[in-house]
């Protein structure tokens, strides 16, 4: 598993600003769909401060596109969200920032083939 640390910030139409700090790549080997985690900050319209969200999973089966889940906790062989939201302009923002951290560290190589 690699980490890097980036600053990618996606405004939705609605004022959200998501950023990607951070990104851990997984491999597929061991990982099955999953190839990454991310963190995104994100801050609501018109405000200073806002959250992290730490383990955005970055899901992408063979021949689909990538996807992201939101953060969730093991429960025996269940998994359950440990946040949710209704507001589809701030997923929206999520899933730019996240995917477009993924998109960018594949295009730099970041986290196989050497442990980069």
């Amino acid at each position: 598993m690699a980490t890097i640390t980036q600053d990618r910030a996606e405004e939705s139409n609605s004022g959200w600003q998501a950023i990607a700090t951070q990104i851990h790549r997984v491999g597929s080997e061991t990982a099955g769909n999953l190839r990454a985690f991310v963190s995104v900050q994100i801050t609501p319209p018109g405000a200073a401060g806002g959250l992290i969200l730490h383990g955005v999973r970055v899901i992408a089966p063979p021949g689909k596109p990538p996807y992201i889940s939101l953060p969730q906790q093991q429960r025996g062989d269940r998994y359950y969200p440990t946040i949710t939201t209704d507001d589809e302009a701030l997923k929206a923002a999520i899933r730019s920032a996240a995917l477009g951290a993924y998109r960018d560290a594949v295009a730099l190589g970041i986290g196989f083939g050497g442990g980069q």
